[in-house]
């Protein structure tokens, strides 16, 4: 299987960096969507993160709806910040803070 994620911590400044590579074969299982929200959790809960951020290139959907539905939002798009395959990609970040996760947490298991 070739699946792998990861949270990159950032000790000083309580944050924590979201990557993965799904193999093809995996991707439209929710296999990293629920890994990922395990891990955002495991950040939150037990590393006592304050914010954690991922990002993907504008074109990958699926990485980036992945990261929606794990609760992070989009921040922004960095233009021409990744050079790949012969050309300029523009970027999307996205980000959680404690305090909203933890709101939208509440919501999801009250409703």
């Amino acid at each position: 299987m070739r699946i792998s994620i990861r949270v990159s911590i950032l000790k000083e400044h309580h944050n924590g960096e979201l990557g993965y590579f799904i193999h093809p074969d995996y991707w439209i299982t929710g296999y990293a969507t629920e890994a990922c929200r395990t891990l955002i959790e495991f950040g939150f809960t037990e590393l006592d993160l304050e914010r954690i951020h991922g990002r993907c290139l504008t074109k990958n959907i699926g990485s980036k709806r992945v990261m929606e539905k794990s609760g992070l939002i989009v921040e922004g798009i960095a233009r021409h910040e990744v050079f790949k395959w012969g050309k300029y990609e523009d970027v999307c970040h996205l980000g959680v803070i404690r305090s909203e996760w933890l709101n939208r947490r509440v919501i999801v298991f009250t409703d």
